[in-house]
């Protein structure tokens, strides 16, 4: 088969480069190495910064390359992101599904080029992930075949395309919006991302019942780690319920914006929270809490 073409996939149990390989038919000219090693990566800091995790896969990536580079591999070599890490309850810091900054972004790409990878995925469900909006995708796309675009003129573009005369309200809203998901969960936090409601309550039109849907969204997802926060572990599980019910409750809606598989991933998370027997909070060695930081 001389034009059949393979995919190596570097994920899991074979995330590390082997050690018995010593040379490729045709040095691999027909073949695509995806590395899908990121599962766990920090998504809200560049991978070559100092956040420990995107430490410890950056190690393994720099070795996939020294490793082909040393077999005089030809082929090509693919780097998978995974976007859609959202919170799930019982997993920590809730509130940050879906967001990925455009800065952190267009510095990976930068990076990625750098390092010699010729090809990106993103492990998404490609073809639905616009909850509340395709920003992140689209931005994703264009950046990846441009990476010196400026940010303002691509977000200036994306939402006068999306929303049209809604644009300038709604840019504002998600800003302001994604500013507080970033910040500690707190009365005060809570009660502005509740208040924000209000700038999009007359947003016509499905994209409107989506922005409003994703407020939700967030809204009860801080009030659930608020909770945990607290120790009140009777208004974590109230609180719990209801997020569990999210899905079913907006199933029409997110059908239409969200990836065909769970909305939410139970298990691929940074932390794992949850309570002690006799009630109190229970937290991961290490001082996890500074990640909200």
């Amino acid at each position: 088969m001389p034009d059949a073409a393979f995919e190596w996939i570097a994920y899991q149990g074979t995330a590390e480069p082997p050690k018995q390989v010593k040379h490729l038919l045709n040095n691999g000219r027909n073949m695509l190495v995806n590395c899908c090693v990121n599962t766990m990566r920090d998504l809200y800091h560049p991978m070559d910064g100092d956040s420990e995790p995107n430490r410890k896969l950056l190690k393994t990536i720099r070795s996939w390359l020294d490793f082909l580079h040393g077999i005089g591999y030809e082929g090509r070599f693919m780097m998978m992101e995974y976007y859609n890490l959202c919170e799930y309850p019982d997993s920590g810091p809730c509130g940050r599904a879906l967001l990925w900054p455009l800065d952190v972004m267009r510095h990976d790409v930068r990076f990625y080029r750098r390092l010699g990878v010729t090809a990106m995925g993103a492990f998404t469900g490609f073809d639905k992930l616009a909850f509340p909006t395709p920003l992140r995708l689209w931005a994703w796309m264009k950046l990846w075949n441009d990476p010196d675009l400026d940010l303002e003129s691509l977000k200036s573009d994306f939402y006068s395309r999306y929303f049209g005369p809604d644009a300038l309200v709604v840019r504002a809203y998600c800003e302001d919006l994604e500013r507080l998901m970033f910040e500690a969960a707190d009365a005060a936090n809570l009660a502005a991302i509740g208040e924000l409601g209000g700038r999009i309550a007359r947003i016509a039109g499905p994209r409107g019942d989506v922005l409003r849907c994703h407020h939700e969204y967030c809204l009860l997802a801080k009030q659930m780690f608020q909770a945990y926060l607290d120790g009140d572990r009777a208004e974590f599980e109230r609180r719990k319920a209801v997020f569990l019910k999210f899905p079913e409750k907006h199933a029409r809606l997110l059908a239409e914006v969200m990836a065909p598989f769970p909305m939410l991933w139970y298990g691929h998370c940074f932390f794992r929270i949850g309570w002690n027997d006799d009630g109190t909070r229970k937290e991961q060695p290490g001082n996890w809490l500074e990640y909200l930081k």
